[in-house]
């Protein structure tokens, strides 16, 4: 063997990522790279992100970490202030605040997390359809959602629990089909500046089914967007599952969820004031850090705004 046939090439991106058997996703030149680069130098998605990992930690190990049962009663220590024993202190049973604030995050961010994959399971169906066949079926669809949106949010909400009857899976299919038009109309919009593009057509010419075309062309590349809007749409779910508990219509007594414990501490402000004041802490963190991470996906996600 020669010498110069036992030299060895100069290993160039493509061929380092075959040895490495990386993805070609993560390649440094990919969108997908450029987006994770960008949010994982943002320090406050980053600290938001962090905080909401540690809330969902928390609520998933309840069972575990919580000191005491949420609903366990002890009439020797009422209304106690927050002491080592109890850092939350205790409401008008004898129930720990710590507890009941740590399983009250399971009822809460589950039932907001559910409500938005209602909404946006709906929205895009209903989005995709209205936006890709366009005609007779886009105006009939987008009168349809017109009617919807033309109702305040809060007064349509009333109208579903005060049908169904009050609760947490009322509140969460509630608060999921409210939100399905707009999700609707910003799948829609996406679709509709989609659809034109050469690779649609392409698949259109060759003959591919429009199903097809909607599933596995337009879908992925509109993700983008619906992304944004349900990490930005879940704090408001949660603020609006609290709220609905907090006037009686969510989790009913003894569940310890966020809303429903503000509710019932209020009453307490002046000798209890921790009864409210941690679960409302619960809710202020969760919601701020979910907004701090949407934000900055919002940011990685758009090539102008992207450090």
């Amino acid at each position: 063997m020669s010498s110069a046939s036992s030299k060895r090439l100069p290993e160039t991106p493509a061929t380092l990522r075959v040895r490495l058997r990386l993805p070609a996703s993560l390649n440094r030149q990919s969108p997908l790279f450029a987006t994770l680069d960008s949010l994982s130098r943002n320090r406050l998605a980053m600290v938001g992100l962090a905080c909401l990992l540690l809330m969902i930690l928390i609520s998933i190990l309840a069972p575990w970490i919580a000191p005491y049962s949420p609903t366990h009663i002890n009439y020797d220590e009422v209304l106690m202030a927050p002491t080592w024993a109890h850092p939350f202190g205790t409401d008008d049973l004898g129930r720990d605040i710590l507890s009941r604030v740590i399983w009250g995050g399971r009822e809460s961010l589950r039932t907001g997390y559910l409500a938005v994959m209602i909404g946006l399971g709906g929205g895009i169906v209903v989005g995709v359809i209205s936006g890709y066949l366009g005609g007779k079926v886009d105006a009939t669809i987008q009168r349809i959602v017109e009617v919807f949106l033309a109702f305040p949010s809060i007064l349509l909400l009333l109208s579903i629990v005060a049908a169904l009857g009050p609760g947490l899976v009322t509140v969460m299919i509630a608060i999921g089909f409210s939100s399905i038009p707009a999700y609707s109309r910003l799948v829609r919009g996406s679709v509709i500046a989609t659809k034109s593009l050469d690779y649609v057509t392409a698949a259109k010419l060759i003959g591919v089914k429009d199903v097809w075309i909607m599933v596995r062309h337009i879908l992925p590349n509109i993700i983008a967007p619906i992304m944004i809007y349900g990490t930005l749409s879940l704090g408001g779910a949660i603020m609006l599952t609290a709220g609905l508990s907090y006037i009686g219509l969510g989790a009913q007594p003894p569940s310890p969820e966020w809303g429903a414990m503000l509710n019932y501490g209020r009453q307490y402000l002046q000798d209890g004031w921790w009864m409210s004041a941690f679960p409302g802490l619960a809710v202020f963190i969760t919601v701020l850090s979910i907004n701090l991470f949407g934000d900055g996906l919002q940011e990685a996600m758009n090539p102008k705004t992207r450090s």
